[in-house]
């Protein structure tokens, strides 16, 4: 055979391979990377499941959503899988002092391709440590976390506040990516008027609720609930109708008793 025609039928070959491995992945179906969770702080997913799309899922999809409160300490929401969108990327940052978020979608149609996010090596870094202009006289309960009690004043830290910062601010809201909701409870020092931004984007939205907004030192905090008295027990026994001197309670009325037949003892009589 002519080397020229080897070529060709090695050509031939490595193309029926590649259209025959097209087929397959469209008759399989697209294979995406499947998660949703929530971290506070550092993480590494490590293994993550594989799940093959349906017929109508042309991308994988992949979010994210992460609110700090200075450095480390910071909410991450993710979400991995399939979807039905165009391939295009939505990304935003906002560093303020206090309270930067950091959102991203990416869609992409080649199998496996949402693996971007695996650990915080991808996330921007935070401010860690106020500027030279923080205020002295200001501190607020800092925490973030999706449940209560992750996020509770017995739990937060007290951080000194920025002198742009000026207010403590307590809130709750959700984070949402798709289908995936996750609540969001956060302190934290906050601008004048405790603004927060929200990312105008059907798939991936931040909402949250002003709670208290206040410029007193650690003011940001529920008030705890007061004490309840408990219920008092219901008698079991039936009240007669022969009670003398209505009015009186009943231990006051065992003492007088208790007094009557100790007098009578001595030989003493109380007067009428």
């Amino acid at each position: 055979m002519h080397p020229s025609d080897s070529r060709q039928v090695l050509k031939g070959a490595l193309l029926c391979s590649l259209l025959a491995a097209l087929l397959l992945q469209v008759a399989v179906g697209l294979e995406c990377y499947s998660y949703r969770g929530t971290f506070t702080g550092s993480f590494s997913l490590g293994e993550v499941p594989k799940v093959t799309c349906g017929p109508a899922q042309n991308v994988c999809a992949e979010g994210l959503i992460v609110l700090s409160i200075g450095g480390p300490r910071m909410l991450v929401v993710m979400k991995k899988g399939c979807h039905t969108a165009p391939s295009r990327d939505l990304s935003g940052i906002s560093e303020g002092p206090y309270l930067p978020d950091y959102y991203h979608t990416r869609f992409c149609n080649a199998s496996l391709c949402n693996h971007r996010y695996r650990d915080n090596s991808r996330i921007p870094a935070f401010p860690t440590a106020p500027p030279d202009n923080t205020s002295r006289s200001l501190l607020c309960y800092t925490c973030i976390g999706s449940t209560p009690e992750s996020c509770s004043p017995r739990r937060a830290q007290q951080s000194q506040c920025h002198a742009d910062t000026p207010l403590c601010y307590e809130g709750t809201g959700t984070a949402t990516i798709g289908d995936f909701v996750v609540p969001i409870y956060l302190r934290s020092c906050q601008a004048s008027g405790c603004a927060s931004i929200t990312p105008a984007d059907p798939w991936l939205n931040i909402q949250l609720e002003k709670r208290s907004c206040c410029a007193q030192p650690l003011c940001n905090h529920a008030p705890e609930p007061a004490p309840t008295e408990p219920a008092p027990r219901p008698s079991r026994t039936a009240p007669t109708n022969g009670s003398p001197r209505p009015g009186l309670s009943l231990p006051a009325l065992l003492l007088g008793g208790l007094g009557l037949l100790w007098d009578q003892g001595r030989g003493w009589r109380l007067p009428l």
